[in-house]
């Protein structure tokens, strides 16, 4: 599986700027990735503060054993739930009898950057793009008590993970959600920095001391992640030198590229990667099923619509406006919510880079303006830019923020994968309110006017 290498913003700003794995992910659904790791004051985290929007809005097998390792079962305090393997194997098997031991699938539909398919024993999940430019990686999960099939042919230069994953090291706070509703919180054993995640069982369990961090001064620590030898470590979307060390050192690296989807059901469907890891797919499928469906039915409210609100995106961050590009999740969201974007035709996935001459001249009368700079106010929004004040939106729709969500337990970057019906209603609400008058916000937050 191949896939095109998409910009990705900021692009060329320098590596410090570009330490937070999840604000890069931000870029995808606001255009602000540097804007919010630097407004924010991250020193190198893998993971922004907890306030801050998602994409958005864009961080040794063990041997075979005849049951479920300990470390799968959630301790008292831990926050941790059995996850529901339904009809596949739970842990290790003794005897394949050469039957297929995978009898619940996951059926990839919307996601363009990964494919997933199955043998007896084993699956094969290929990841198209690694990170922006990093090329394609092939893993072969192979079920714990079997044996790996021969590496040659199409699977020549796969990875072999050992399945289903009871300890997981994980590297952006973007796959808290799948992570809680597949009910794998007692999996997580690392986090890059636990001081930013706000999921309710993730953090009972981060709070009882069953969580660690591994990256809270802009690098990862290698040693702790080889010491702590977890199953699997999951990346965040972007390739780095330590991958490698890890990979050396015997710990299975798996890519977690959700972020370079372009629709809000391509991202969501990559709860099908965390459910391989697993064996949890039956519950992944039911999950997708009723998102995508809730999701079509929110899309349906705005069908008849004939008026679109203009809508402008992003903010300024060190002279440079950084607004959504056209092909971004929340360009996708913006036009499912019956909304006229007026970036639309730009080609980036992450965000664009604009100098806000252009974005006045370009902007200046849009009705609405979605995922500003983290200002709480327009007092503030003035301050920090004096030309934030000649945009029609303070006037016409508003202007509009989701680095402060109305529940402080409900992050963007953590729940938007697993909400995006609430999304796509929280965008139908701003852009058209007479449609669902008694939608309550779950990610945006009006910023007020002085």
């Amino acid at each position: 599986m191949t896939r095109s290498s998409h910009p990705v913003g900021p692009p060329t700003p320098t590596r410090p700027q570009l330490r937070s794995t999840a604000a890069r992910r931000l870029a995808g659904l606001a255009g602000l990735a540097v804007v919010l790791a630097g407004s924010a004051g991250v020193a190198g985290a893998t993971e922004p503060p907890p306030t801050e929007p998602p994409p958005t809005e864009p961080a040794v097998s063990e041997a075979p054993v005849s049951e479920p390792p300990s470390s799968a079962v959630p301790t008292a305090g831990s926050g941790g739930r059995s996850p529901d393997t339904g009809a596949n194997p739970p842990g290790c098997v003794e005897d394949a009898d050469g039957g297929d031991l995978f009898t619940d699938q996951f059926t990839v539909r919307h996601a363009e950057n990964y494919t997933l398919s199955y043998a007896a024993t084993y699956k094969v999940l290929t990841v198209g793009e690694i990170g922006p430019g990093a090329g394609e990686q092939t893993y072969v999960l192979v079920q714990c008590g079997t044996e790996a099939p021969a590496l040659e042919g199409d699977l020549a230069d796969a990875s072999v993970v050992e399945i289903p994953v009871a300890t997981m090291f994980s590297e952006s706070t973007s796959h808290n959600g799948f992570i809680d509703v597949l009910d794998l919180e007692s999996t997580l054993t690392g986090v890059g920095d636990e001081s930013w995640i706000v999921t309710p069982s993730l953090r009972q369990r981060i709070d009882a001391g069953a969580v660690e961090s591994f990256n809270t001064t802009g690098a990862i620590d290698t040693e702790a992640v080889v010491a702590a030898d977890p199953d699997v470590y999951v990346t965040g979307g972007y390739d780095d030198p330590s991958h490698e060390a890890l990979r050396e050192a015997g710990i299975p690296v798996v890519a977690n590229a959700e972020w370079l989807e372009n629709t809000p059901p391509g991202w969501a469907e990559w709860v099908g990667v965390f459910a391989a890891l697993t064996n949890t797919e039956a519950r992944a499928t039911e999950l997708y099923d009723g998102w995508i469906a809730d999701y079509e039915t929110a899309a349906a409210l705005v069908t008849e619509v004939t008026e679109q609100p203009t809508v402008l995106t992003g903010g300024l961050y060190e002279g440079t406006w950084y607004a959504s590009g056209g092909d971004s999740v929340a360009a996708q969201f913006i036009a499912d919510a019956g909304g006229d974007y007026l970036y639309d035709d730009n080609t980036d996935t992450g965000s664009t880079e604009l100098d806000i001459e252009t974005v006045l001249a370009d902007a200046a009368e849009a009705e609405v303006w979605l995922l500003a700079s983290p200002f709480t106010t327009e007092a503030e929004a003035e301050a920090s830019d004096e030309r934030n004040e000649e945009f029609d939106a303070w006037d016409d729709g508003g202007v509009w923020i989701t680095s402060v969500p109305p529940d402080p337990t409900v992050s963007p970057i953590e729940s938007g994968p697993v909400r995006i019906d609430d999304y796509l209603l929280d965008y139908i609400a701003i852009l058209h309110p007479e449609l669902v008058p008694d939608h309550e916000l779950v990610f945006f937050s009006e910023v007020p006017e002085s």
